[in-house]
């Protein structure tokens, strides 16, 4: 086993201080680019937008990325298997009016009596939140639960 002498350690210790000394200069030149940002956009208090621009123009493209909109779903007129559950979940919502979710289940259960009950009852509590998220159907807080409604 090799021993490690002070000269060693020494020299490690250097390469550390210069690697830090190199990256604390590559914090100074962001903190110098965006200090000239600051000063070039903001005479004085100024307003944050034009900061806002300035740095657009630079960089070329907006500062604020822009909120992504799923398409709104049609309600289906008619159940069949072949729709998605997202599909039958407006079709028993336009048909039962509000719901919580085990009016759903019920309701959609009723109409595909073979289908499995628990992998259902699953599958509606992640559609049912993922819909709600993406804003596709409204809900109102009722005691624990929620009222889904178009």
């Amino acid at each position: 086993m090799s021993k490690i002498t002070d000269k060693d350690i020494v020299d490690l210790l250097e390469e550390r201080i210069a690697s830090l000394n190199a990256e604390l200069a590559r914090f100074r030149l962001v903190l110098d680019v965006l200090t000239s940002i600051a000063e070039e956009s903001l005479p004085g208090k100024g307003e944050l937008t034009q900061l806002a621009q300035v740095v657009e123009d630079r960089i070329g493209g907006p500062v604020v990325r822009s909120i992504k909109k799923t398409p709104a779903l049609t309600v289906p007129l008619d159940f069949s298997d072949k729709l998605k559950v997202t599909e039958k979940v407006m079709f028993a919502l336009s048909k039962t009016g509000p719901a919580c979710k085990d009016d759903i289940f019920k309701f959609l259960h009723d109409l595909k009596p073979a289908a499995d009950p628990v992998k259902l009852n699953n599958v509606l509590t992640v559609v049912l939140s993922s819909m709600l998220k993406k804003e596709q159907i409204k809900a109102e807080r009722a005691g624990k639960r929620y009222r889904y409604f178009l």
